[in-house]
C-alpha cells in the first residue's frame, strides 16, 4: 500500500466542488430563487448565479480550512466555530452579490431587498450549504483511510515493533487527525494516538520533528529541496515532507542542511 500524502487528499474534494458550483448556478439561474425569475435573460442569470456560487466557494472554502486549522472535526465545537465563520464570510458575499446584481440589472436598484435582509437570503443558502459540504469532506476524508491498514489505539507496543512487518522500520510520523501515519519502505500504516505518544515511541531512533504534523528519521533523507520558507524533504519511500520555517535552524544545528547551502 502506497502512503497517501496530505496534498493528495483535497483534490477529489476540490473538484467535486467546482462540479457542483458549476451545477449549482445551472440550477439556480433558470429557478430564480428570491425573486431573481424576473430579471431577464435567463443565461445571464446562470452567469450571475454560477458567479456567487464560485464566491462562495472561496470564502466559505477558506472557512472550513480556517476552522480545521483551529479545532478537530470530530470535537462538538468545530461546528460553532464554522457557523461563527460563515456569519463573518457572509458579509463580503453579501455586498459582492448585491453589487453585482446592480451591475446586471441597473433597473433593480428601487427593487432590491436592503443589505441586512440580503445578507439573510444570503446565510439561507450559505449556513446550511457550508455545514453540509464541511460533513462531507469529513466522510471523503475519512473514506481515503484504507480499511485495511491496522488501527490501534493501544500504548504497546512501540511504533518500531508495530511496523516491523514492513521491513525497514519507521521513516516518518506524519499526523492525520486523530490518528499517526506510521511511514516506512514497504508502505505506511495508520495508529490512533497522538503525534507526541508517537514520537515517544520512537525516541530511539535518530530523528527530528521538522514540522507541527510530521517527524522524520534523518537516514530517511533523500532530498532537501527549497528556500527555508518553503523547504521540503523527499525521504526514501518517495513521500516528500514539509518543514516548517522555525525548524529550519532546528535541522541546520542538527547538521541535516550542512551540505545543501540552503538559504534562509
Amino acid at each position: 500500500m502506497t502512503a497517501i500524502t496530505a496534498r493528495a487528499l483535497p483534490k477529489a474534494p476540490l473538484a467535486q466542488a467546482a462540479c457542483a458550483v458549476l451545477a449549482l448556478g445551472c440550477f439556480l439561474g433558470p429557478l430564480g430563487p428570491f425573486g431573481s425569475y424576473l430579471n431577464q435573460g435567463t443565461l445571464l442569470r446562470i452567469g450571475y448565479w454560477t458567479g456567487a456560487a464560485w464566491l462562495g466557494l472561496a470564502l466559505y472554502g477558506a472557512a472550513v480550512v480556517a476552522t480545521r486549522r483551529i479545532v478537530s472535526p470530530e470535537r462538538p465545537a468545530f461546528w460553532y466555530v464554522l457557523a461563527g465563520f460563515v456569519l463573518v464570510a457572509s458579509v463580503p458575499q453579501a455586498l459582492l452579490t448585491r453589487s453585482g446584481a446592480l451591475l446586471l440589472w441597473p433597473t433593480l436598484q428601487h427593487v432590491l431587498p436592503g443589505w441586512m435582509t440580503w445578507y439573510i437570503q444570503v446565510l439561507e443558502i450559505a449556513l446550511p450549504t457550508t455545514l453540509g459540504s464541511a460533513i462531507a469532506l469529513r466522510h471523503l476524508r475519512r473514506a481515503a483511510i484504507p480499511t485495511a491498514l491496522p488501527v490501534t489505539d493501544a500504548p504497546a507496543p512501540s511504533l518500531p515493533d508495530k511496523t516491523a512487518g514492513l521491513g525497514t522500520g519507521v521513516l516518518a510520523l506524519q499526523m492525520e487527525d486523530h490518528y499517526v501515519r506510521v511511514h516506512s519502505h514497504a508502505g505506511s500504516t495508520l495508529h490512533l494516538m497522538s503525534m507526541t505518544r508517537a514520537i515517544e515511541a520512537v525516541a530511539a531512533l535518530d530523528g527530528l520533528r521538522i514540522h507541527r504534523s510530521w517527524w522524520v528519521a534523518r537516514n530517511a533523507v533523500r532530498q532537501v529541496e527549497g528556500p527555508a520558507r518553503a523547504m521540503r524533504l523527499t525521504l526514501a519511500n518517495g513521500v516528500t515532507a514539509p518543514v516548517s520555517r522555525s525548524n529550519v535552524p532546528v535541522l541546520r544545528a542538527a547538521g541535516w542542511l550542512a551540505e545543501t547551502g540552503k538559504a534562509d
